[in-house]
């Protein structure tokens, strides 16, 4: 997976910025984990992360600057940047000059946006989980039908008989898969947002 870098330098502080794709917030916790050993002496590492697979799950951390100073203005550059599966970190290492708040803000969010602006985007493409229940002789033209709408099994949920867990694009059309005789239920509990522009680190 791509990780972006960016550094920006205010007076002696030195803020380096990474950015890298994460898709689960355990996905974010084993990147930082990364980035406290790789900059292990660093002042600060503050953090914001957007996940968008079950609704829009957003987080920061000011990791002991001032309240509002450093993870609102990383995750500020995120949401400019329509970015979501992705997180970033900057990292501190102070020069002996106070910034204040508001530098902070600007140094942070800066830092931040740098590092968008370094990394290669790709548009995300929204998707929900379905169930479909049929029978096996079913399987080539499910199979058929998924690689034609950009979709994919992700689960096989019994040997019995055809009951596939299956991922597609919210904007698909399932008429044509119901007139392949299978039965079509949305997974309960996943329920996509409907903001449209997002992008993904490529």
């Amino acid at each position: 997976m791509s990780t972006a870098r960016a550094v920006l330098k205010v007076k002696r502080s030195e803020f380096k910025a990474i950015l890298k794709p994460v898709y689960t917030q355990e996905d974010f916790q084993h990147f930082l984990k990364l980035i406290r050993k790789e900059f292990h002496n660093a002042h600060h590492m503050c953090w914001a992360y957007r996940l968008s697979d079950t609704g829009m799950v957003e987080n920061s951390s000011d990791s002991g600057e001032p309240s509002g100073s450093a993870g609102i203005p990383i995750l500020k550059a995120l949401r400019s940047s329509s970015a979501v599966q992705s997180a970033i970190v900057v990292v501190r290492y102070f020069g002996g000059v106070k910034l204040g708040k508001k530098g902070l803000i600007n140094a942070y969010g800066s830092a931040a946006l740098a590092v968008c602006q370094e990394s290669k985007w790709k548009n995300y493409i929204q998707k929900d989980v379905y169930i479909i229940t049929g029978d096996f002789s079913q399987a080539g033209k499910l199979e058929f039908w998924l690689n034609n709408h950009s979709g994919k099994r992700i689960n096989e949920l019994s040997m019995d008989r055809l009951i596939w867990e299956i991922e597609i694009p919210v904007i698909t059309d399932l008429k044509d898969l119901r007139i392949l005789g299978v039965d079509v239920k949305k997974r309960s509990g996943h329920n996509q947002t409907k903001e449209v522009t997002r992008r993904e680190v490529g």
